[in-house]
C-alpha cells in the first residue's frame, strides 16, 4: 500500500498544509490592519512574537500529551482551534483580533508534535522502513502552506479585506474533523 492511499497520513500531512497555511496569513493580516489601527512596527513585531511563542513553547507540553493519549485529538484539535481563532481573527474589531491571532498560536503548538508522530506512526504501522519519508512528506506539506498562503492570501486581502480570508476555512474544518 502506497502511504499516500493511508487516510490517517493523508489527513495529517493534509492538516499541516492548512496549520501552516493559516500560520502563515498572519504577516498579511498585520500588513492590511497597521494603517487602520495604527499599528507600529514594534508593535506587530510583538504581536508575531507573543504567536511565534505561543506556537513554539507549548510544542514540548502537547508532544508530551501525545505520548499519553495518542496524537488524534491533538491533530484535529489543533487544526480545529486554528481554524477557529483564525475565522474569528479576520472578523473581530481592533486589538481583539490581534489577541486571537496570538491565541491561534496554541493550535499549531498542540498540531505539529502530534502530528509529526501521527505521520511516522501511519507510516511504521502500514509501510515498514518508510518513516523518514513519511516525515519529510509531512514537513513538505508544511511548507506548501507557507509556500501557498501569501499567493492566495494576497488577492483576498485585496478584493474583501481580512473577512475574505474566511474562504480559507472550508479547507480547515473538513481535515480537522477527518
Amino acid at each position: 500500500m502506497s502511504l499516500l492511499h493511508n487516510r490517517s497520513f493523508r489527513a495529517t500531512v493534509l492538516g499541516h498544509l492548512v496549520v501552516d497555511l493559516l500560520n502563515a496569513e498572519r504577516p498579511l493580516i498585520l500588513a492590511v490592519l497597521s494603517g487602520p489601527l495604527g499599528l507600529s512596527n514594534a508593535l506587530i513585531g510583538l504581536v508575531s512574537l507573543l504567536h511565534t511563542i505561543s506556537g513554539s513553547l507549548l510544542q514540548p507540553l502537547f508532544g508530551w500529551m501525545a505520548d499519553r493519549i495518542g496524537p488524534r485529538r491533538l491533530v484535529a484539535g489543533g487544526i480545529l482551534w486554528m481554524a477557529a481563532t483564525f475565522g474569528l481573527a479576520v472578523i473581530s474589531p481592533g486589538y481583539l483580533a490581534l489577541f486571537l491571532l496570538i491565541l491561534g498560536g496554541i493550535g499549531s503548538a498542540a498540531f505539529h508534535p502530534a502530528g509529526a508522530m501521527e505521520a511516522t506512526r501511519s507510516a511504521r504501522a502500514h509501510l515498514e522502513q518508510q518513516e523518514t519519508t513519511a516525515a519529510s512528506l509531512f514537513f513538505l506539506l508544511g511548507q506548501i502552506g507557507f509556500i501557498l498562503a501569501p499567493a492566495i492570501g494576497g488577492p483576498l486581502l485585496d478584493r474583501w479585506g481580512p473577512p475574505g480570508l474566511l474562504a480559507l476555512l472550508p479547507l480547515a474544518v473538513p481535515v480537522g474533523l477527518l
